[in-house]
C-alpha cells in the first residue's frame, strides 16, 4: 500500500530534480560561453596592460607600472577563473541527474 503513494512522490522528486538540473545547465553553459570570450579579450586586453607596465617601468613610473601590471595579470588570470568555475557549474549539473537517475519509480 504505501509503495503505491510513493509513485507519485518519487515521480515529483525526478521531475524537480530534471528542472533543477536544465536551470543549473543553462546558468552553466551562459556562463562558460561568456567566460570564453572574455578568457580571450582578457589575454590581449592583460597582455597589453603588462607591456605598459614594462615601458612605465623603464620610464621609472613604478607605482604606476605596478598598478598596470596587476590589472593586466587579473585581466588573464579572472576569465580563467570564471571558466573553472562555470565548468564546477556543470559538474553539479550532472551529479544532479546522476540522482535522479538513481530514483527508481518501483
Amino acid at each position: 500500500m504505501t509503495t503505491i503513494l510513493l509513485i507519485p512522490v518519487k515521480l515529483l522528486a525526478k521531475a524537480v530534480l530534471y528542472l533543477i538540473a536544465a536551470v543549473v545547465g543553462v546558468i552553466g553553459f551562459a556562463s562558460l560561453f561568456a567566460s570564453a570570450i572574455l578568457q580571450r579579450l582578457g589575454f590581449y586586453a592583460g597582455g597589453a596592460a603588462i607591456v605598459a607596465a614594462i615601458i612605465m617601468w623603464i620610464m621609472a613610473e613604478g607605482s604606476m607600472a605596478i598598478t598596470a601590471a596587476l590589472t593586466g595579470a587579473a585581466a588573464i588570470l579572472l576569465p580563467v577563473i570564471a571558466t573553472f568555475i562555470s565548468s564546477g557549474i556543470i559538474l553539479i549539473k550532472e551529479k544532479l541527474l546522476d540522482v535522479s537517475a538513481d530514483i527508481e519509480l518501483v
